[in-house]
């Protein structure tokens, strides 16, 4: 059997709620339901995969550039963040203008054994 020979499914994973989001934003002082009290402070941070590009392969849900996304609470205000993981592999596939790394369920690039 060939890789070529292997199905490729739809896969729900990069859909929906776990679509990969686009742009990077910033929203200040967001609404809240309710009130936040005003000495709760902190940060949450989630890093996690996101797709600049739309994938080309049998997608894992590990697959896809980073992104961190931020919601800080402060004297009662919440804002949110989100940035990209600018990584050498991401800004090779923006100079590119395509996705070139394949995913966990992919052989290797032949063309860069060198950096998997």
């Amino acid at each position: 059997m060939k890789l070529d020979d292997l199905p490729v499914h739809e896969i729900p994973a990069p859909d929906g709620n776990n679509a990969p989001v686009h742009d990077e934003d910033t929203f200040e002082d967001l609404p809240v339901i309710g009130e936040m009290p005003r000495d709760f402070s902190g940060m949450y941070v989630r890093n996690g995969p996101n797709a600049f590009y739309p994938p080309e392969w049998r997608y894992h849900a590990y697959d896809g550039d980073g992104m961190l996304h931020a919601v800080r609470f402060e004297a009662g205000h919440v804002r949110y963040r989100n940035k990209w993981v600018r990584t050498a592999g991401l800004r090779e596939e923006q100079a590119a203008g395509r996705a070139l790394w394949k995913g966990l369920k992919e052989p290797f690039r032949k063309d860069r054994p060198d950096d998997r």
